[in-house]
């Protein structure tokens, strides 16, 4: 933002600091790199900002932010060249001074809570309010979807989904949620996959309605600002599954595909790997409810021959869209492909986090901001 304006309003020494500052912010976790490397870089750029640069009690919200970050905690295997595990990241940011993490869609609740019990705070952000954006403005046949989970897994998150969008259409959308069951071959392979239950929005059970942000804006229930640290516990009054009803059971496939039948999947996720959990699914409601499926993920990792599977998905009308962020950039278009930018999310994050913080250290660099601000 500075680079691009000629005159002298931030001077050189505070835009150099300030420059110090922000690469620790984007902190990354490359996990090929042997882990001993991994570990010295997380060092050095925290150092700038956790330990040195600035003092325990100066930072603002959040001092690591990370669009991507793998959060699973089943990396057990003594491997040298194995990432860093998500509890050794969480104690290496205990160490650094960490206040807190912003993050887009961590992986597992159970990762993040190794930051939480350390007394660092997490705000992971989703794409929820996105999606359902964009499925307003493209699609006007939602009373023709249901959200479909690939295994019992991500019930949770796509109730949420489900419940989201049931409340901003005024219930044109059925609040309809089908799950399936992977069957596996092997390690990693999967076979195929069977209908597990179907689920249906009770908006009688729902007696907390909308959440909204001091602007109005609707806030899901997966948002820091709302239950995303309790949503997944059965145990807890916020529990998702309390608003929804079975509706069909394994068993009960036949009833299930007269409703569905023809009606569009919304297949929601946290990330698309190798695609083939995706891809296994897409087909499966295709060939038994002769669905076309539409992918939403936060973070677009297409890894071994992803983008060559998903194209032949599109080709052959099984996947109509694949939406994600842009937090693994991907050269090139393909017509299958859309991804949302990031940017403003991370700039309203930064700001909201940093804001008396840059204030009081870097004056001009905070009043460049708040002109920003106003033009916008």
């Amino acid at each position: 933002f500075a680079n691009g304006h000629s005159d002298n309003v931030v001077s050189a020494p505070e835009l150099e600091m300030f420059g110090y500052a922000l690469r620790g912010f984007l902190t990354d976790v490359v996990q090929s790199r042997p882990k001993i490397i991994a570990q010295a870089e997380i060092n050095h750029l925290s150092s700038r900002i956790g330990r040195d640069f600035l003092q325990q009690g100066d930072i603002g919200r959040f001092s690591w932010l990370t669009p991507f970050l793998d959060l699973r905690s089943d990396h057990n295997k003594k491997n040298p060249h194995e990432g860093i595990r998500v509890k050794e990241l969480a104690a290496n940011a205990a160490d650094y001074g960490v206040h807190s993490i912003a993050m887009l869609r961590g992986h597992s609740h159970l990762g993040i809570s190794h930051f939480t019990e350390r007394g660092i705070d997490v705000e992971s952000l989703t794409q929820t309010n996105e999606y359902i954006s964009e499925l307003l403005q493209e699609h006007d046949n939602l009373e023709e979807m249901y959200v479909l989970s690939p295994d019992a897994g991500g019930v949770t998150d796509a109730m949420v989904f489900a419940r989201e969008l049931y409340r901003r259409t005024n219930g044109r959308f059925s609040g309809r949620v089908v799950v399936l069951d992977k069957k596996r071959s092997g390690i990693g392979e999967i076979e195929g996959m069977e209908l597990s239950q179907s689920y249906v929005y009770n908006r009688e059970a729902d007696t907390e309605y909308d959440h909204k942000d001091v602007k109005g804006n609707l806030i899901p229930w997966d948002h820091p600002k709302a239950h995303a640290a309790t949503y997944k516990e059965e145990g807890n009054e916020h529990y998702i599954g309390k608003l929804f009803e079975v509706e069909h059971e394994a068993d009960e496939k036949e009833q299930l595909a007269e409703k569905i039948r023809g009606h569009t999947a919304l297949i929601r996720d946290d990330m698309i790997a190798s695609g083939g959990t995706m891809i296994t699914a897409a087909k499966m409601v295709y060939s038994d409810f002769d669905s076309t499926s539409i992918a939403m993920a936060e973070h677009a990792c297409f890894t071994g021959s992803a983008i060559q599977k998903l194209g032949m998905a599109f080709e052959k009308g099984i996947l109509s869209r694949v939406h994600t962020s842009n937090s693994i950039i991907h050269p090139g278009s393909r017509e299958w492909h859309q991804h949302s930018p990031l940017s403003g999310r991370l700039y309203t994050t930064i700001r909201r986090g940093y804001r008396d913080w840059v204030g009081q250290h870097f004056p001009a660099f905070a009043a460049r901001l708040e002109a920003f601000d106003v033009r916008a």
